[in-house]
């Protein structure tokens, strides 16, 4: 962590000594859900982070696809005018650690003749770890006005992402590092804005079917036109999501932002909720948010609504978990077979004196950590594993135990298992388990745990057992 921290106090020192000179693109609300919520530089964590944090997309384990169209509010514009901002993002898991990103975002005018130049960002990008708790984004953008009033350029942004424990996370972006100078010669309706630099913090605490997030983000950013001042902008978030452990959960959240630009001030609220359905090979997200227009306007509610929606491609649904309790029962009653690629139908079951020792098994070193989030009769843990090996991932199983059994075949796992949880892909980045065993939440104690994978090839691979204890 003394690493991190270095890291951290550098960044900083190099946001605030950029925040200089120049006009380029300004970051107008790409993420329906970050808009809602007012902070989103510590969470990051839906593909909408391209736009404000692009290390936070080292977080998403898996594929997903986002969409975003915001109606702007007419106040500001003629009369005859209908201004939009649309965005998207593609987020692709490379392996383990690296994530690519792709994304856009075009903000205009749906009249015809309209007086808004239209501004269009194309954008590919990089995140990745750097370390289990640090991860690093990198976006190019080619920024271009189209319809009239043509210039093309070229820009970057950068990004940190610390996550402190599983509770806590901070973020540091720096958006449009080269401010590139866009200003067209026919005058913009839609206002440009500096380079900006931005912090923020997110904690988060749950209960067994209920999360809570609250954020807070500063933004900074300085002028010179039409006069040389720096402005600060500070943005307060809170998130609750509800029924987190069923297939359909719902999520709430509000926040504010104050401060001045221009001596007008930008003080405005913001709210949204989302709808999030967790199918078997997809899990779908639908979210809306409404942001008040900070000036004051002949409408006594004026503001945009912003529409988004999302797909993550592997789902954890019930219908998945109903498989899983079933695989579990399988489980208990047939030893665990390895099928080569070659051999699709397993060969007979083997009697537990036949079964190999677990030396003979490939091993790997497991980086982790658990985090208690709740206690009583609400009482649920976090897991967050760091698997430190090369190899593509397929499966993986998180075997939990009341004390260290001798092995992994299923007449050693048997009576000490707890609960097997299980996926496909990447590993997820922080499994919750609910701390129940047959309907029963578990007492006081230490506990067991450890990882098995199946890479490409059909190796499997087991990592050291370690503990944890519930208090």
């Amino acid at each position: 962590m003394k690493g991190v921290k270095i890291i951290f106090c550098l960044i900083l020192i190099l946001a605030f000594t950029w925040f200089n000179l120049s006009y380029s693109y300004d970051n107008a609300g790409y993420g329906a859900r970050a808009t809602g919520m007012g902070a989103f530089v510590g969470l990051a964590d839906d593909p909408s982070a391209i736009f404000y944090n692009p290390a936070g997309i080292a977080q998403i384990n898996l594929p997903q696809i986002y969409f975003m169209y915001d109606r702007i509010t007419k106040n500001g514009f003629g009369e005859l005018e209908n201004p939009y901002l649309v965005s998207g993002a593609i987020v692709y898991p490379l392996n383990h650690n690296l994530r690519l990103i792709a994304g856009g975002s075009q903000k205009g005018s749906w009249a015809d003749p309209t007086a808004i130049v239209t501004n269009n960002i194309g954008i590919v990008g990089l995140a990745g770890w750097l370390m289990p708790e640090l991860s690093a984004g990198f976006n190019g953008k080619f920024l271009y006005n189209s319809n009239y009033g043509k210039k093309k350029g070229f820009d970057f942004d950068l990004g940190l992402f610390c996550r402190v424990s599983p509770k806590f996370s901070f973020g540091i972006s720096m958006e449009n590092v080269l401010a590139q100078e866009m200003i067209p010669e026919h005058p913009d309706t839609l206002r440009y804005a500096v380079r900006q630099g931005k912090i923020g913090l997110a904690y988060h605490f749950g209960w067994e079917r209920y999360s809570t997030t609250l954020a807070w983000d500063l933004k900074v950013k300085n002028s010179v036109e039409p006069e040389n001042k720096t402005y600060t902008l500070n943005s307060l978030g809170i998130e609750e999501w509800i029924l987190t452990g069923s297939d359909l959960s719902l999520g709430v959240r509000g926040g504010y932002t104050f401060g001045k630009e221009y001596e007008k001030d930008l003080s405005q609220p913001g709210f949204g909720f989302s709808i999030r359905y967790k199918g078997v090979n997809q899990t779908f997200q639908l979210d809306y948010s409404f942001q008040k227009y900070p000036y004051k306007s002949d409408e006594s509610i004026a503001g945009d609504h912003r529409v988004s929606f999302s797909v993550m491609f592997g789902g954890t649904g019930e219908k998945k978990k109903e498989k899983e309790e079933e695989v579990v029962q399988d489980f208990h009653r047939l030893e665990y077979v390895e099928i080569s690629p070659i051999q699709q139908i397993p060969e007979p079951v083997k009697k537990p004196e036949e079964v190999k020792p677990l030396s003979t098994n490939q091993t790997f070193k497991l980086t982790s950590s658990v985090e208690q989030l709740s206690a009583g009769r609400n009482r649920s843990v976090m897991f967050m594993l760091k698997p430190e090996l090369e190899e593509q991932i397929d499966q993986w199983r998180l075997y939990i135990c009341s004390e260290k059994p001798e092995g992994f075949e299923s007449a050693q796992l048997k009576p000490v298992l707890l609960k097997i949880i299980e996926g496909r892909g990447v590993l997820s980045s922080g499994i919750i388990w609910d701390c129940r065993y047959n309907g029963e939440t578990l007492k006081k104690g230490t506990y067991y745990y450890a990882l098995e994978l199946v890479d490409q090839n059909g190796q499997l691979l087991y990592s050291q057992w370690n503990t944890f204890k519930l208090k």
